[in-house]
């Protein structure tokens, strides 16, 4: 897989949700969070977070939610099930 770009990090305003995200931005998330990134990608995502209050918040729900997923079903986890905690993580945060 070719290199992702973070420069589309920098263009995300924290008032916008998960579905304004960049498709790189969230691509590079996700492989980050699945352990599929390469070492470069890794590198420049955490790089990222550093300055970036949406992408570092969106990805510490998303890894919390991850390990709690783990922890509580196993590999076995249902299709959107990630998503179905997010939304209600997010709903009682407000």
């Amino acid at each position: 897989m070719g290199s992702i770009s973070t420069g589309t990090f920098d263009e995300q305003d924290s008032s916008r949700g998960a579905s304004n995200y960049s498709p790189d931005c969230l691509e590079l998330l996700n492989l980050v969070l699945d352990q599929e990134a390469s070492p470069q990608q890794r590198k420049s995502f955490y790089e990222h977070l550093k300055g970036c209050l949406p992408c570092h918040e969106k990805f510490s729900i998303d890894l919390a939610i991850k390990k709690l997923i783990r922890e509580k079903c196993g590999k076995d986890v249902p299709e959107g099930l990630m998503e179905t905690i997010r939304i209600k993580v997010l709903q009682n945060a407000d």
